[in-house]
């Protein structure tokens, strides 16, 4: 209690004797000061907003690659259901001819596996854009201090105070001081919102989005699958193996159903801060 006192008091009386003692230099000093706490507060939340919007663009990601992965296994769930519905012995049989799982010599893996490529691309992305964004905000606001401490007056004395009688000191100052406070707190909010903002961060999603890429491989799924299948000409192919009979005549038909598969695709952020 006697503590608290004395650091009231004292931080009252050392207001008093640094304003009389230093004028306008202890003036400009304290709103240096008040000016570093702006800059850090402000920041600080920057860094909490960038986290929060780079974390929602991982999940839109994640949203996006899940949507396109269903629309891929719709694809290969109807062709298999048309291949088993015309294959004497249906999937079984051809993947027996052809010595591995329908999954992989339709295409519809390597296809998958583009897409997990592509999410874990755009999630490496994202960390990436996200660390460059905070390395630029960091170095600004380091600036920004750095300017603050050089061209304020010298008074060592602040600096060599409690921290309970200095947090008075700013007190009173904030008090005493409000108005020109306030304005520079304006003006350096305006100065940080001009280059840094949620706004601005929301938008870099377009660039980061997988959609487009996504969308290319599942629009050409259809066809990789209907080639690597040959349902094209399966009907036909179908009536020769059910009237030729025997596995012999299936093995041999069944080579034409099975065309190569398609190659894959390409994998298709004046004052204290500068602009």
């Amino acid at each position: 209690m006697g503590q608290e006192l004395c650091s009231g008091v004292c931080g009252e009386d050392m207001f008093a004797k640094l304003s009389s003692q230093y004028g306008q230099d202890f003036t400009k000093f304290m709103l240096a000061e008040k000016a570093k706490q702006v800059v850090n507060q402000e920041f600080g939340k920057l860094t909490t907003q960038s986290n929060n919007i780079f974390g929602d663009f991982q999940n839109k990601s994640s949203n996006i690659v899940d949507e396109k992965q269903k629309e891929l296994n719709n694809i290969f769930e109807d062709a298999k259901s048309k291949v088993g519905s015309v294959v004497p012995g249906g999937i079984p049989a051809l993947e027996r001819i052809k010595g591995s799982s329908i999954n992989e010599f339709s295409g519809y893996n390597g296809l998958t596996s583009q897409i997990n490529g592509i999410k874990t691309q755009t999630n490496e992305k994202i960390q990436t854009e996200l660390k460059t964004l905070q390395n630029t905000m960091n170095a600004d606001k380091q600036n920004a201090i750095d300017t603050l401490n050089k061209n304020r007056p010298a008074i060592p004395i602040y600096d060599q105070l409690p921290e309970p009688v200095r947090a008075t000191v700013f007190s009173e100052a904030e008090k005493h001081f409000s108005q020109q406070m306030g304005k520079d707190e304006n003006s350096i909010i305006g100065a940080i919102s001009s280059k840094f903002n949620p706004n601005s961060m929301q938008g870099m999603f377009g660039m980061l989005s997988p959609e487009n890429a996504l969308s290319g491989i599942v629009g050409k799924a259809a066809g990789v699958i209907t080639q690597a299948l040959g349902l094209g000409n399966l009907g036909g192919l179908a009536g020769g193996l059910i009237g030729g009979g025997g596995l012999g005549g299936l093995g041999g038909l069944a080579g034409g159903l099975m065309g190569g598969q398609q190659g894959g695709f390409g994998n298709p952020i004046g004052g204290l801060f500068g602009k």
